[in-house]
């Protein structure tokens, strides 16, 4: 993974992967914006939109700056979102962010085809607004947040299974989050009408506000990069916006104002701080076999010991020489998964160049 080691050591590479498959591998999504974790941290509807566009657009401008043509670079680009309790507020949000991707792929910075300014988002239900307190409850959650998605046009969704906030899920957990889906799609038709909810007073105005309120966060940001002076402002305000610490300690503030209304009962989560009820833990859990581990450490041994070391380590040297080169690395780690360098190996080696990302602090 990339964000492995620091930003612009990480920033490289996400674009060698999206240079070279765009290159090479055509029909390739190589780089995923990825607001889920946004909105998991702690995050806002509206933090959510902004953050990630703004990062869309930082990874657009780095790809300008490679001289790669935005019509072949947009087009590949894919989002991957989260869906929370509030149905409305989430209906609203993906149609904001779309009426927005649309118009700033367009108008900013160019792109001419259509499928450069479509807006192609796979959502997941929320994990973290499921609860250990009265788990099955989190069956009904699962399919309110499916059913925003469904309404607010997401092109796939992944619905969280009940028992998310116990365990790894468990068959029976995965098989109901798989009809909850299922379901909303074959049996509601939900899914048959693009936009269903357009033209609501409530909705359109919700729509309005959450674009005002993004738009706001985007000039916050492009502002930030204004001082800088390695390229574009937004690419520059996003490096600025990381290194500051801006948007982690927006995120967490969010977070802290959210977890104070929960206590105080301002924001009510049922069988957390309104309808308990005293239960022992009513379902089955997950328990993994810890025969599981001791497999594949000795499949990992095996494949070791069956390839050719010298090689292996030959082609691990060529790693490190082209990490620090500034070439493209994607040929040369191809030609290590050849060698059969492990993954980790391979890590190992570029961060003994880029080194290790450390986080910033937040300020609440």
């Amino acid at each position: 993974k990339c964000s492995i080691f620091p930003l612009m050591p990480s920033l490289r590479l996400c674009l060698d992967i999206a240079e070279f498959t765009i290159k090479n591998i055509p029909k390739w999504n190589p780089i995923s914006v990825y607001g889920n974790a946004i909105r998991e941290s702690g995050g806002n509807a509206v933090q959510e939109v902004a953050f990630a566009l703004a990062h869309a657009m930082a990874y657009t401008e780095m790809a300008l700056k490679r001289d790669l043509d935005v019509d072949e670079f947009a087009p590949r680009l894919t989002f991957y979102h989260n869906v929370n309790n509030e149905l409305f507020e989430e209906v609203a949000k993906y149609r904001a962010y779309r009426r927005m991707y649309a118009k700033i792929m367009k108008e900013k910075y160019n792109a001419k085809k259509r499928h450069s300014q479509m807006l192609r988002v796979f959502a997941k239900t929320s994990g973290v607004a499921l609860t250990a307190q009265q788990p099955y409850n989190n069956i009904i959650r699962s399919t309110i947040h499916a059913l925003a998605a469904l309404l607010g046009g997401c092109q796939g969704v992944f619905v969280a299974s009940f028992d998310e906030a116990l365990s790894i899920p468990t068959d029976m957990a995965a098989t109901i989050a798989a009809r909850t889906s299922q379901i909303l799609i074959e049996e509601t038709g939900v899914a048959d009408t693009a936009d269903p909810l357009a033209g609501s007073y409530y909705v359109e105005s919700l729509t309005d506000e959450i674009e005002r309120r993004a738009l706001e966060y985007l000039n916050k940001v492009e502002m930030m990069g204004e001082s800088m002076k390695f390229g574009p402002k937004m690419l520059s305000g996003v490096i600025a916006g990381i290194e500051s610490g801006f948007f982690e300690n927006e995120i967490a503030l969010t977070n802290y104002r959210k977890w104070k209304d929960i206590e105080s009962g301002k924001r009510v989560i049922v069988g957390v701080n309104k309808y308990q009820v005293e239960e022992e833990i009513p379902i089955q859990l997950m328990k993994v076999d810890m025969e599981v581990q001791r497999v594949k450490i000795e499949r990992l041994r095996n494949f070791k010991q069956s390839r050719n070391q010298k090689e292996t380590e030959e082609v691990l040297k060529e790693v490190e020489k082209v990490a620090t080169s500034g070439e493209n690395i994607m040929p040369t780690l191809i030609e290590a998964v050849k060698a059969r360098a492990t993954l980790g190996e391979m890590i190992n080696v570029m961060k003994k160049v880029f080194g290790e990302y450390k986080g910033v602090s937040c300020f609440v």
